[in-house]
């Protein structure tokens, strides 16, 4: 069976000098559903859009790691470009957080959100929609992946196996800040089902910027993919350490946990 990885991330832009940040809508007038396509005819599966105050961009699905890495960097390359010919002093922003002016609170764009309902693998409900905004905005790293599913229930199993082969690594790696995004979204076991797979919607954009954070997404993500630990019960155990050490960004349970599992797992 042949996997497909993708990614969809959202980056902030900020001022060179005066570091204000500068949302998306100031450089670029495409929305999701007329996504700018990237202005070369080898590129044509790139877009970016506008995302709230984020700029989002898509790349195409990736056959092996090599694909998967090099499409990351191609997208980001050419995105520092556009905004080097366009907004000589605007750069991408590599954290994960903002916090918006008073002013960009009170623009009706803010408010807005592109974001169809999604679905939580641990309670087989579709999360309630973000109500209380507030003044900060996150960026996420979404993994999409590509493949025939058998059933639905094939997918959930697989969305939970992400959550430990993914999802508790990425707490050890992220920031503190984290907690404040997973308090909104990406929490533990969201994904959004698609036609030809899944988004897993767990990981903020912490780790698009690092080579060896890219490798780990890819590599984890197969893991999870081809589970050749069979941890599929151990996970339904472990059920309420796992969310818990997710949403609430706990590092030193996330060691302990994904230790723990995967020694019971071998024995």
């Amino acid at each position: 069976m042949q996997i497909l990885i993708g990614t969809d991330v959202e980056i902030f832009l900020r001022g060179i000098h005066n570091k204000k940040l500068i949302p998306s809508w100031e450089v670029i007038a495409n929305n999701k559903d007329n996504p700018y396509i990237f202005e070369n005819s080898d590129l044509s599966n790139y877009t970016m859009f506008i995302d709230n105050v984020a700029l989002e961009f898509n790349i195409p699905p990736a056959r092996n790691k090599a694909e998967f890495k090099r499409s990351i960097y191609i997208a980001i390359s050419y995105i520092d470009d556009y905004l080097t010919d366009r907004c000589i002093n605007v750069r991408m922003e590599t954290d994960f957080m903002v916090t918006l002016s008073e002013e960009q609170r009170n623009n009706i764009k803010s408010m807005e959100f592109n974001c169809n309902p999604d679905y939580n693998a641990w309670n087989n409900k579709y999360n309630p929609p973000v109500t209380n905004i507030g003044k900060h905005r996150f960026s996420g790293g979404h993994v999409h992946i590509g493949a025939r599913f058998d059933s639905p229930d094939e997918v959930i199993r697989l969305v939970k196996r992400l959550d430990y082969y993914l999802g508790l690594w990425s707490v050890s790696q992220c920031k503190d800040e984290e907690i404040e995004r997973r308090k909104m979204y990406g929490r533990a076991g969201d994904f959004r089902p698609k036609l030809y797979g899944l988004e897993y919607r767990v990981l903020s954009n912490f780790w698009i910027f690092d080579s060896n954070f890219i490798d780990e997404v890819y590599d984890r993500t197969m893991m999870a993919v081809k589970d050749k630990l069979n941890i599929d019960n151990q996970i339904d155990y472990f059920k309420d350490d796992i969310i818990d050490c997710i949403n609430n960004v706990d590092k030193q349970k996330a060691y302990q946990l994904t230790n723990e599992i995967k020694k019971k797992c071998v024995v």
